[in-house]
């Protein structure tokens, strides 16, 4: 790849416009894959490998009670990142602690409904030339790394991934063009995981997700747009979200989107257009929405009575708002909870 690019340059590009061709070089991967990721899948929770596992004694219930649409149980992965790299199993209350590198605009991570998981790391200010993103199976171990980056240009999104680990995607805030121009941009950079080969890059638009029809769902300002899978602009999808990393998740089938904004999830159903109020609670603000892999369940990150972020679960029906209690967060067998900055993944 040699940094040119095909079309109208970006100087000259309407924002929001799709790019493709060469990547730029301050985004040029460091690493590519040997392997595609879709057949990767880490072991279970407690099956042996690296990482602090936490036993529960004993299988976990839902929280709050609650047995989901249909009667249906917790199953899954939860993965959330604060000081750890945490993987959760609620079906059985096992959780799997790894080191997590940081960087200081704690995006989160990014995992696929496959079980990888993409997670940005080593941005440390103005000063960073570049930094990375590891892509990790669930038992932590390492598939690939990645050098991305460049002179100020910061990450402002996790590294997100479609369901099969296939495509890659985010979005950094950096100047608009490699001539050292002052003006600055979001823009979202898509590949395929596969190749290492640049997808496309979206000028103007932050905060990707990629759905398995192949669609791209980012936030323009406080408005979520949706491209198609040959990413070109679909317009908006009718939902506001918050400028907070992982302020919005889609469910695995693409009908539903729930979005934070002003502190509180919004849902949005894509076919008929309503719009509805998913959580709802005084005095504690609910950020960072993620489906499970069924779309029967919703995991987001629940202001603590001081300070923090813990995880809590919430049956999904659209239309209904829940009225979330203290039992409806997730905590360890010992009574601890779970934290987490930016976005949260739910892996099959």
């Amino acid at each position: 790849m040699d940094g040119s690019t095909t079309g109208v340059t970006a100087a000259g590009r309407p924002a929001g416009a799709p790019r493709a061709g060469g990547l730029p070089r301050r985004h040029v991967l460091g690493a590519l894959l040997a392997f595609p990721l879709a057949g990767c899948v880490g072991v279970p929770i407690g099956a042996g490998g690296a990482g602090t596992t936490t036993d529960p004694g004993g299988a976990a219930s839902a929280p709050g009670g609650d047995a989901g649409a249909g009667g249906r149980r917790l199953a899954g992965h939860l993965v959330v990142k604060d000081s750890e790299l945490t993987v959760l199993d609620p079906a059985t209350g096992r959780a799997r602690s790894f080191p997590a590198a940081e960087t200081s605009s704690a995006p989160g991570v990014g995992v696929s409904r496959s079980g990888v998981i993409g997670d940005v790391w080593d941005y440390f200010g103005p000063a960073s030339d570049s930094w990375h993103v590891t892509v990790r199976s669930l038992a932590g171990e390492q598939l690939a790394d990645y050098t991305v980056g460049g002179p100020l240009s910061f990450p402002t999104s996790a590294a997100t991934l479609d369901p099969t680990a296939s495509r890659l995607a985010y979005s950094v805030d950096e100047p608009q063009s490699q001539d050292g121009d002052a003006e600055r941009i979001d823009r979202v950079y898509v590949y395929d995981l596969r190749t290492g080969a640049v997808l496309s890059t979206v000028d103007g638009r932050a905060e990707p997700v990629l759905t398995g029809t192949g669609e791209l769902l980012v936030r323009a300002e406080d408005a979520i747009h949706v491209y198609d899978a040959q990413y070109a602009d679909q317009g908006p999808a009718g939902l506001k979200a918050s400028p907070r990393a992982g302020a919005f998740d889609v469910s695995p089938d693409g009908r539903y989107v729930v979005a934070e904004s002003d502190f509180r999830l919004h849902g949005l159903d894509r076919t008929t257009g309503r719009t509805w109020q998913v959580s709802d609670e005084l005095h504690r603000a609910h950020t960072s929405p993620a489906f499970s892999p069924d779309g029967r369940w919703l995991a987001f990150l629940r202001a603590g009575e001081v300070a923090s972020q813990y995880l809590a679960v919430i049956p999904f029906v659209p239309g209904r708002t829940r009225e979330v209690v203290d039992t409806d967060e997730l905590r360890s067998p010992s009574g601890d909870f779970y934290g987490g900055t930016g976005r949260i993944g739910w892996a099959a």
